[in-house]
């Protein structure tokens, strides 16, 4: 199954994430029968900066992306 995405199961990612310029290589999800899939299921009011992602491979039922399922009135930077 891989990772299980942060801020899914009625609960938001709120906070702040600060990469500090780190690249997560190799990120695999596979949750075929879930909502709301990526590194971050649902970002709901946070910052998401200084971060990267590459070789990634997600798979979800619905509502799927690589940083976020759901981005909602968060913030993303990338410096």
């Amino acid at each position: 199954r891989g990772f299980a995405p942060v801020g899914t199961g009625g609960g938001d990612f709120t906070g702040s994430l600060n990469g500090n310029g780190f690249v997560i290589d190799g990120l695999n999800i596979n949750r075929p029968t879930q909502l709301y899939v990526g590194l971050f299921g649902w970002a709901g009011g946070g910052t998401l900066e200084n971060l990267a992602l590459e070789n990634a491979d997600i798979t979800g039922y619905g509502w799927v992306g690589t940083l976020a399922g759901v981005i909602n009135g968060s913030t993303i930077v990338r410096n």
